[in-house]
């Protein structure tokens, strides 16, 4: 009986190989049960904590949603890369859960923590499969509030635990094998494909890095897809007992390609160049039947286009065709901006997000609308059907706060029109507009993003090239705030326009203040990232005395 400490490489009968086969199913079984039928319950029991408040103000009800909300609170405001409560309390569980069901009753057998190491592994690949597919998920989101772009985080923590249980397999065996005398082992086939399938794991776990994303992120996505359908036949080949969790992660697979197949459709659309950095692109042909909440959004290509992936961008109305206004940076958008003024083919799927989940303005007191860039077209959609919902909601005017943080000028007046219907329905509308860069039109963009850090109070450079381009940057930004504020002037909106990024911790606790608790506030929030942290961290006070909404636009 060889030793490789603390476990022994022990030579069983044919009845112990068979009991731990069984051991083994039965293991494998029960990680997949309760993955498929707990976790999901998990994310929608958390997801139907925001409706459940609303419909009642019971003690009950809202118990549920402060204990909810305190846990995503972050762990510590002044660090909140540390993680929130809740992911560290599940974080625990997790790795708590994935470990009793990789020892627990293995002893000290070699193999048979060899083994299930790759059983509870593969057992995970249904549920796994389940939070990457798109159109299932979205079919889901009425009972879970979630979708596959908020369900990116347990997707990352499966599979990372999908890579180490893997890892540790393949290490395990392949120190067995070089140890002993079965090296030659490494030449059967079923051996051949499990080291394969150790190759394509690994690759999949680099380029998911989030530092390979930022960089190469089409590359990440094109051999992120590839590489996890390649799995599969690998898994397949590589041993029989884990079949059933490869054939049920391809069903997965294959259900969700076809309800995306069938949500697709092919239009005609016509682009035209609104700024300097982005496009209207608008469908000529009538929209179907089929209702389209606002704020929904759609992933579009362009047949035969090399860069063209399946972009997302956020539908701005549905009147009359689809219309999309899009921010042009480089690759795809850059190719839209060169068929200005054509009409071309355009493949359009969805429509997806959590528009449909929203609960309906009635159940709300007050608006609160924050975006940066190209986002304002995500907060239109939701504003203008605000506006439409009004007159319905039986009582007199609403409050709205809407914050647009905006990279130019000339772009910071586009909101006019919706705005202006706002008021004329009776909302009482408080604007703010920051506008983020200084003069100069190649500075003029409609995304944050790709900023510089600046300071909140000057946008100007600090530094003189001697042709006094500080004193004509100055002059030119004062002319086109002060061209802004006349034609605001000009209709019945008051802003306040800054230079500068907004403090939206500041921005949110002011308008609380304002407001006075009690109230029922929907927020809505589409920019860059750090956007949506600071407006939770600042809403952690007011949800003590009212109920908050937040949906925060994310893909």
């Amino acid at each position: 009986m060889d030793s490789l400490f603390p476990w022994h490489i022990k030579p069983h009968p044919k009845e112990a190989k068979e009991l731990r086969r069984a051991i083994l199913d039965f293991y494998g079984i029960l990680n997949l049960s309760v993955t498929l039928v707990f976790i999901p319950l998990l994310v929608c029991w958390f997801g139907r904590l925001h409706r459940r408040n609303l419909s009642s103000s019971d003690k009950l009800s809202r118990w549920v949603y402060l204990s909810h909300w305190s846990l995503s609170r972050p762990f510590l405001p002044s660090l909140p890369r540390v993680g929130s409560r809740k992911s560290w309390l599940f974080g625990t569980i997790w790795v708590v859960y994935i470990t009793f069901m990789t020892i627990s009753t293995t002893g000290d057998d070699y193999f048979h923590l060899t083994k299930r190491t790759a059983h509870i592994a593969t057992s995970l690949f249904p549920i796994q499969y389940l939070l990457s597919s798109r159109f299932l998920l979205q079919h889901l989101s009425l009972l879970t509030h979630q979708t596959h772009e908020t369900l990116n985080k347990p997707h990352r923590w499966i599979g990372r635990t999908v890579y180490v249980l893997l890892s540790l397999h393949g290490v395990l065996y392949t120190f067995y094998f070089l140890t002993t005398e079965r090296g030659y082992r490494l030449l059967h086939w079923d051996v051949v494909f499990g080291l394969m399938g150790l190759i394509i794991m690994n690759s999949i776990f680099v380029t998911s890095l989030a530092k390979y994303r930022d960089v190469a992120y089409r590359s990440f996505l094109g051999v992120h897809q590839l590489l996890s359908i390649l799995v599969l036949p690998v898994a397949w080949f590589h041993v029989v007992d884990t079949r059933r969790y490869v054939l049920l992660a391809g069903g997965v697979y294959v259900l969700d390609r076809v309800g995306r197949y069938y949500s697709t459709t092919s239009s005609k659309a016509r682009i035209t160049s609104v700024s300097s950095t982005a496009i209207d692109l608008r469908t000529t042909d009538a929209t179907d039947n089929k209702k389209i909440y606002a704020g929904s959004h759609y992933y579009i290509s362009i047949p035969n286009n090399p860069h063209s992936r399946g972009n997302p961008f956020t539908l701005s109305s549905s009147e009359n065709g689809m219309k999309f206004l899009i921010r042009t940076k480089a690759n795809f958008t850059r190719s839209l901006k060169d068929l200005a003024a054509d009409t071309t083919t355009v493949t359009l799927e969805g429509p997806y997000g959590i528009a449909s989940c929203f609960p309906g303005f009635q159940f709300f007191d007050s608006f609160v609308f924050i975006t940066g860039g190209i986002g304002i077209t995500m907060t239109f959609s939701v504003l203008k059907d605000l506006v439409a919902h009004v007159e319905e909601m039986s009582r007199g005017g609403v409050d709205v706060k809407f914050v647009w943080a905006v990279g130019g000028v000339d772009d910071a007046a586009w909101p006019l029109g919706e705005l202006s219907a706002a008021t004329a329905v009776g909302c009482s509308l408080d604007v703010d507009i920051y506008i983020s860069h200084h003069g100069g039109e190649e500075r003029v963009s409609m995304e944050l993003d790709d900023l510089v850090e600046e300071d909140s109070h000057s946008l100007l450079p600090t530094h003189n090239d001697g042709n006094n381009n500080v004193t004509k940057d100055m002059r030119s930004l004062e002319k086109q705030i002060e061209s802004l504020k006349y034609r605001y002037a000009r209709t019945p909106i008051s802003p306040r326009i800054q230079t500068g990024r907004p403090d939206l911790v500041r921005v949110v606790e002011g308008v609380c203040k304002e407001w006075g608790g009690g109230r029922k506030v929907a927020v809505f929030v589409c920019g860059p990232e750090g956007m949506g942290r600071d407006v939770r961290r600042a809403l952690g006070g007011y949800h003590r005395e009212g109920t908050v909404w937040v949906w925060e636009e994310r893909f």
